[in-house]
């Protein structure tokens, strides 16, 4: 009996620990939810983050205007790169995202079209313009 009762304790453990190391591979270490990240990082940022309201979906865009006051003459007031690169970056480390796909972000260009990176728990996809700036979107699967 205390042999099957040490056994059961084992195997309990065992199943709590892989639930963990699952979970875990899916969030984030720090954020356990894009709500979470989007809270934190992006609380104050005009416009250049959306979380969707089902949180599975963040997108963020260094020109949220697309360029609108470029076109009316106006100082490029739209841009926040510095902002997004620094909440992407935060992302990627959190989310375990491979290096290389920075900095496909930080190389993409007009003529490369949409750009995609997947793996089990996640996709992203991305563009490039020069009028649009760079708009990223994450979605959790």
């Amino acid at each position: 009996m205390r042999k099957t009762k040490n056994l059961l304790v084992i195997g309990l453990a065992c199943c709590t620990l892989l639930s963990f190391v699952s979970l875990s591979a899916c969030k984030g270490a720090k954020y356990n939810s894009f709500e979470s990240f989007y809270k934190e990082t992006c609380a104050d940022n005009k416009g250049w983050a959306k979380l969707s309201a089902d949180g599975k979906t963040l997108s963020m865009d260094t020109r949220p205007y697309d360029g609108y006051y470029i076109e009316q003459g106006w100082p490029d007031l739209d841009v926040y790169e510095d902002e997004v690169l620094n909440a992407i970056e935060i992302l990627h480390q959190d989310y375990k995202i491979p290096s290389y796909v920075y900095e496909q972000l930080l190389t993409t260009t007009a003529a490369d079209g949409k750009q995609k990176y997947e793996d089990k728990n996640m996709v992203i996809f991305w563009t490039y313009s020069k009028t649009n700036g760079l708009e990223i979107s994450y979605g959790l699967k």
